[in-house]
């Protein structure tokens, strides 16, 4: 059977060469709404190939193709065919990046913790802490690093660059933690889906006292 998440080569990286002297306030407005679609763009179109390696796995077993509806109405292809969005500009500042790379993050993460707070995970955590601002504490956390868990694994390509990529651009901010999460030509599925969970979790303790608020 083939396998249907084989290694594909690393996307060129959107976060190479982007300035950083640049006024944050000016590159905000000169770019933060197109980044704003673009990390809407990307994190919709990480889904839509996760989907697609789905259904070529699916495809694997029982190759029943694809199902289309177009102006001659409803038709059949053999084999499943993968979607691609229009493209929106890469970014030319760091902003530009910051704002793309938490707009993708943001677009998985608000709907899945919805879905996290309906497991009830974080009121189960709460309650076998014992109650108190503690306890509250430790159940917004949980459901802050499931959804962040999940929609880094949803919303961020696995061979694409990520957060990190962007952070290890600039001299200032590299770390020996972003240089390993960066994304990698020379890992596999299972060790970059590794890292980019290692980053949700990182996400998800900064975005927990945002959602506590």
């Amino acid at each position: 059977m083939a396998d249907p998440f084989a290694d594909v080569p690393l996307a060129a990286d959107p976060f190479a060469d982007i300035p950083v002297g640049r006024s944050v306030g000016a590159a905000i407005v000169e770019e933060g709404p197109q980044q704003i679609l673009g990390g809407v763009r990307d994190a919709v179109q990480s889904f839509l190939n996760l989907t697609h390696r789905g259904a070529e796995f699916m495809e694997s077993i029982a190759p029943l193709g694809s199902v289309t509806i177009g102006p001659e109405g409803i038709g059949h292809i053999p084999g499943a065919s993968p979607t691609e969005l229009p493209q929106v500009d890469q970014p030319t500042t760091l902003a530009g990046g910051l704002t793309r790379g938490i707009s993708q993050f943001l677009t998985g993460f608000i709907p899945l913790l919805g879905v996290s707070r309906a497991t009830g995970a974080g009121g189960a955590v709460a309650q076998a802490v014992g109650g108190g601002t503690l306890a509250r504490g430790a159940g917004i956390l949980v459901e802050a690093e499931l959804a962040a868990l999940a929609a880094d694994q949803v919303v961020f390509d696995p061979q694409d660059p990520r957060l990190s990529n962007l952070i290890q651009q600039f001299p200032n901010l590299q770390n020996p933690i972003t240089e390993y999460l960066a994304a990698d030509p020379n890992d596999g599925e299972a060790t970059s889906r590794f890292k980019i969970a290692l980053e949700g979790l990182g996400l998800g303790l900064v975005t927990a006292p945002l959602v506590a608020a």
